[in-house]
């Protein structure tokens, strides 16, 4: 008999919350193949807000202190395979990354594959390397993408980071799980800038966004998911450059598209589901993706926001929500 849990802090609308579900489901599949982990999404009585579950085959006699830790297991030794030797930024030039990547296999080729490729460069001259657009941070701020995917250890000073090695990793992912995210935001955690509330605007807040006072916060145990979520979404080179799975260019800008299934659904599954083609069309038909389960399609955009890059919460397509 399979065991349900229902993550009710998770907002269907909030690119964090659904890359740290798929990071959920990855580092349980990584620690637990026996458990066979399934998702998918449920509305109470048909209407109201959509929330994500997740359920363990056989899982009779699993709590949630059990998931948490078993998914923390599974972050810490996923995160081992996204080390870059103290490299901050994925500013590789295209020799520097056919290096890297001419190696790797199994989960270490997975994490390259969704970082950049060595057949797209940003120009001829310098040859470095596109990385990909869930990419949010090269260096503006103090703030470096690679430094926040890499397992590290705790130093107890300065911005925490995703990774960090620390005894309390299992009791983040607990409460990321099963309590209000509002109440977790720590100033003091540096994370992706994937949560639409860290788009820190001086015109819409009381203090300086940059002071300690003005800080929204970002929530770790969520992010802490995320760093393993990011490399279900690998790229690749396109006559138009460097294309990423569920991103695409539109009228309103660049951005990505995530779907929202109602079948119980393997990590394999989900991996097909977010390569499908229709997610990334101007205006995505249903009847292409309801066969597949998806009773919705949300779409956010990447933006800048003077030097920083956020994006906003998601909207839906289909007008289910």
């Amino acid at each position: 008999m399979a065991r349900e849990f229902e993550l009710k802090p998770f907002r269907h609308d909030n690119l964090l919350a659904f890359l740290a579900l798929l990071g959920l489901v990855r580092a349980l599949d990584h620690a637990r193949p026996d458990w066979r982990v399934r998702t998918w999404w449920r509305r109470r009585g048909g209407r109201g807000p959509w929330i994500p579950v997740v359920a363990v085959v056989d899982g009779a006699g699993v709590v949630l202190e059990d998931l948490a830790a078993e998914a923390e297991r599974g972050v810490l030794e996923l995160a081992e395979f996204q080390s870059f030797c103290g490299r901050k930024d994925p500013d590789f030039t295209d020799e520097e990354f056919r290096r890297l990547a001419r190696d790797a296999e199994g989960v270490r080729a997975e994490v390259l594959a969704s970082l950049a490729s060595d057949g797209v460069v940003r120009d001829e001259k310098k040859r470095v390397v596109v990385p990909t657009p869930l990419c949010t941070m090269f260096g503006q701020g103090n703030q470096h993408f690679l430094e926040r995917m890499s397992p590290r250890e705790k130093t107890g000073r300065g911005v925490a980071f995703p990774l960090e090695d620390c005894q309390d990793g299992a009791d983040l992912v607990r409460r990321t799980l099963s309590e209000d995210w509002e109440r977790q935001r720590d100033p003091n955690f540096g994370g992706f800038r994937f949560d639409p509330r860290e788009d820190r605007r001086y015109a819409y807040q009381f203090a300086d966004p940059t002071s300690k006072d003005g800080k929204i916060g970002t929530v770790p145990g969520a992010n802490r998911l995320a760093a393993v979520g990011i490399p279900l979404f690998p790229v690749f080179p396109s006559r138009n450059g460097l294309a990423t799975t569920g991103f695409a260019r539109h009228e309103s800008g660049r951005t990505i598209t995530w779907p929202i299934w109602t079948v119980p659904s393997r990590l394999s599954a989900i991996r097909h589901l977010l390569a499908h083609p229709e997610l990334v069309a101007p205006m995505p038909r249903a009847e292409r993706l309801r066969p597949h389960g998806v009773a919705e399609l949300v779409r956010a955009r990447r933006i800048s926001v003077g030097r920083f890059v956020n994006f906003t919460r998601g909207e839906p397509l289909w007008g289910t929500v």
